[in-house]
């Protein structure tokens, strides 16, 4: 069990490594930052910072909630930054 991406997979191709199974191209479970969906996003920038891999699952108790990529962190920087501005 891990994570995969399109971009391991594009990787792979490039190198020109046949792919012959998901799990060749897994990011194993242990490797792969997890956190809860009451941590904190500073929290977790602190966490991904420190990996080669961006991404993050977000367990509630066992139970799978969620991915977040950097692509949702840059969303929730650009909407703090715009209710920041001064309203017309």
């Amino acid at each position: 069990t891990g994570l995969i991406s399109i971009s391991d997979v594009r990787r792979a191709l490039a190198a020109g490594s046949p792919v012959a199974t998901v799990a060749a191209l897994t990011l194993p479970l242990p490797d792969v930052v997890a956190t809860t969906p009451d941590a904190t996003v500073a929290d977790l920038l602190d966490r991904i910072s420190t990996t080669d891999e961006h991404r993050a699952l977000v367990f509630d108790e066992e139970t799978l909630v969620g991915i977040v990529a950097p692509s949702d962190i840059a969303r929730l920087v650009t909407a703090i930054e715009l209710a920041a501005l001064p309203h017309a």
